[in-house]
């Protein structure tokens, strides 16, 4: 329906936004849908128009895309709504407001004056009209609901075939590479590949659907590096201008904007997975401090308001970088490592705070950027700058900077000349321990271990974390008592040391041991005790585990007070897999209590936190949760087809529509559910709001229910 450079197909990772819209619409009057050229703006309209249009007498679509100025906006939606070209703006205000429709604008952006003019006569004196935009840029206008529209989310680097299925990113790709070359499918021969391009596209679709279009003529690999280097483009003829490459795209935005801003978004594009705002000063500090707003008012930086942090598009960020003279770059880059040595300083400092588990998280973010910065100083072969970012956080790199090279640390520190801080040598082994020790190499993890306590003094704090990962290794080689004298020694150090963490975590592995043992539980009751002075993230873990082991004994009131604890906990970090952990395991119990309507509410709940996360077990967990919840409730469908207080009673497939639509999915998923086509559920839809006397769908359910069309 609406003019974009998509090449059409299912649209694919939106089913969500889908829903929301459809809530948002109903409840506002105008909805401008934001974000950067390429994103599926307006796929995304297109696929939301399809799921409301029951409710409007009309949908009228103006796209904009080719309208060269102001004066072409009334001319193109007068054309729209079947009416002369000369038409005032009263008069299609006019002719718009005689029934109940729904104005659709695309493209906006290069035209936004006009169309916010023309929009707001609508919204004034139009009350029955309700307005849907697509933009890069705001109309702003009063009541104007923003959504913004981000990427589609991307593969981990180290994934299965399976589950990189599940990532919206590759389910488009593989989609539209099979509209070119139908026998393409994802395995593990491409599978490296594939997410390559992918995480290049930063899940964009339009650089997805460009990449795909390419599988007919080169191999995966080619592609990759034209991505990586120049960009790709396509030459189809339906395609707009700015749409057919990801520079013409981001030409299309740049034309809108002063060389002063322009000048701080090259420089910002040094940041590698996102910034925050005192970054910008890292790069530009004479840069005016309204000039990040307006690069994000016009969709070239995006700003996300639940982390605070700012970013650019990767395909874009490198296209901006490739634009910069030489001089330019090598003093951003310089910038920019200056800016991660800031960083480490702070991870480094977090380690001592009270609850380094909860300040952790505030730097995941950044990994990208310390990598990048890695990468930088090992190319130039500065050794001793690039020691200078991993000597301080060495173990927190194994754990967030996964892609970063561990293994060759141990022949790097033999560099001539090197000269570093012991500590930071001792950190670098006990690094070494952990990455070995994920690696099933633990007699090299013991070796680690060994060397990062002889690096440093014996109330170092580097010693107990050296006898935990010791602990660790013995354990997956099978030596118990081993482990368990590692890890009462952990125990013992971090008393004399006064450090709580490692003490925390030696009781914890302890506790381990031995599941079910009062013993052990007196361990993780002592270690809730510390966690409650104020590691909030361990704290939710510890009780959670103790709520489990609490059920198993049948102490059921201990077992929810700890349960709902650990919710409390983990509400206060920014650790989804604790709080999503901690729900799952408070819904658990409330199913053993036959309170399914609290245990649905939980496992909702728990199950949106992972699916953000992505955390595959822990989808596992709440997906058997969600099976003992269905095999534990009584079943209440008798199948007749009740039609109290209907004239015309509601068809078999028109109840099962019915039924599906109260469950919040989308007209292409209910069709999938009842395989029937979206077109067909669209009829039946029509036709239950008409024999419902409605012409929404929260109203629909609400009058079912009247009428106990859902006993």
């Amino acid at each position: 329906m609406l003019v974009n450079g998509h090449s059409g197909g299912s649209i694919v990772g939106r089913a969500d936004a889908v829903r929301g819209l459809t809530e948002l619409v109903a409840g506002s009057r105008l909805v401008t849908l934001i974000g950067p050229g390429g994103v599926g703006k307006s796929t995304l309209a297109t696929e939301l128009i399809d799921e409301i249009e029951p409710e409007f007498d009309q949908v009228v679509v103006v796209p904009l895309a080719d309208a060269d100025d102001d004066a072409e906006v009334l001319r193109v939606a007068a054309a729209a709504l079947a009416e002369e070209a000369e038409l005032s703006l009263e008069g299609f205000v006019t002719s718009i407001s005689a029934t109940s429709n729904l104005l659709v604008l695309d493209n906006c952006e290069h035209v936004v004056d006009a169309a916010a003019s023309l929009v707001g006569a609508v919204i004034r004196q139009a009350s029955d009209v309700r307005v849907l935009a697509t933009s890069r840029r705001p109309l702003d206008l009063s009541g104007e609901a923003i959504w913004p529209v981000w990427p589609l989310a991307v593969p981990a680097e180290d994934i299965s075939v399976d589950l990189a299925l599940g990532t919206a990113s590759v389910q488009l790709f593989v989609e539209r590479a099979r509209n070119v070359a139908p026998t393409f499918d994802l395995d593990e021969d491409n599978l490296r590949v594939v997410v390559d391009i992918c995480r290049l596209a930063d899940g964009v679709p339009l650089v997805l659907e460009l990449a795909a279009a390419l599988v007919r003529t080169q191999p995966l690999a080619a592609i990759r590096d034209v991505m990586a280097d120049s960009g790709v483009e396509t030459a189809r003829r339906d395609v707009l201008d700015h749409h057919r490459s990801v520079a013409a795209s981001l030409d299309w935005s740049r034309r809108f904007l002063a060389d002063a801003d322009l000048d701080l978004f090259d420089r910002l594009a040094v940041f590698v997975g996102g910034f925050r705002a005192a970054a910008v000063e890292a790069v530009a500090p004479d840069c005016d401090p309204a000039a990040l707003r307006r690069l994000v008012d016009h969709s070239l930086v995006q700003f996300d308001p639940r982390s605070g942090r700012y970013r650019i598009l990767e395909p874009v960020r490198r296209d901006s970088l490739a634009r910069l003279d030489a001089d330019t770059v090598a003093g951003a880059q310089a910038a920019h490592v200056a800016y991660c040595a800031r960083v480490v300083e702070q991870i480094h400092v977090a380690r001592h705070a009270p609850d380094p588990e909860n300040e952790f998280p505030r730097f995941w973010a950044e990994a990208a950027n310390i990598r990048a910065a890695l990468r930088r100083l090992r190319a130039e072969g500065d050794i001793e700058a690039y020691f200078s970012l991993v000597g301080p956080i060495a173990p927190w790199i194994v754990h967030y900077v996964p892609s970063e090279r561990p293994a060759e640390w141990e022949e790097l520190l033999d560099t001539p000349g090197l000269d570093i801080p012991a500590a930071w040598r001792a950190n670098i082994s006990l690094a070494l321990a952990f990455h070995a020790s994920h690696r099933t190499r633990h007699h090299d993890a013991l070796r680690y271990a060994e060397a990062a306590q002889h690096h440093v003094a014996d109330d170092d704090i580097h010693v107990a974390l050296a006898e935990l990962a010791s602990g660790n290794a013995h354990l997956e080689l099978g030596a118990t008592e081993a482990a368990r004298s590692s890890y009462r020694r952990t125990i013992e150090l971090a008393a004399d040391m006064g450090e709580t963490y490692p003490g925390m975590l030696g009781r914890i592995a302890l506790a381990r041991l031995d599941p079910d043992d009062p013993e052990t539980t007196a361990y993780l009751e002592d270690a809730l005790e510390m966690a409650r002075g104020g590691f909030a993230a361990m704290h939710s873990m510890i009780a959670a585990e103790l709520a489990g082991r609490s059920h198993r004994q049948q102490r059921q009131r201990d077992a929810v007070r700890l349960a709902d604890e650990a919710i409390e906990q983990a509400r206060r970090t920014t650790a989804g897999e604790i709080l999503a952990s901690a729900l799952t395991t408070r819904a658990e119990l409330a199913i053993a209590e036959d309170d399914r309507s609290g245990a649905a509410e939980l496992l909702d709940e728990a199950g949106a936190v992972a699916r953000i996360i992505g955390h595959q077990p822990l989808l596992h967990r709440i997906e058997e949760a969600w099976g003992a919840l269905e095999r534990g409730a009584a079943a209440n469908d008798s199948g007749a087809v009740p039609n109290g207080g209907l004239v015309e009673p509601l068809s078999e497939r028109e109840l099962g529509v019915l039924r599906l639509l109260r469950g919040d999915l989308t007209q292409r998923e209910i069709g999938d559910e009842l395989y029937i086509a979206a077109s067909t559920v669209k009829s039946h839809i029509k036709s239950i709001y008409r024999k419902l006397g409605v012409s929404k769908r929260s109203h629909a359910i609400t009058r079912a229910g009247e009428l106990g069309l859902f006993d």
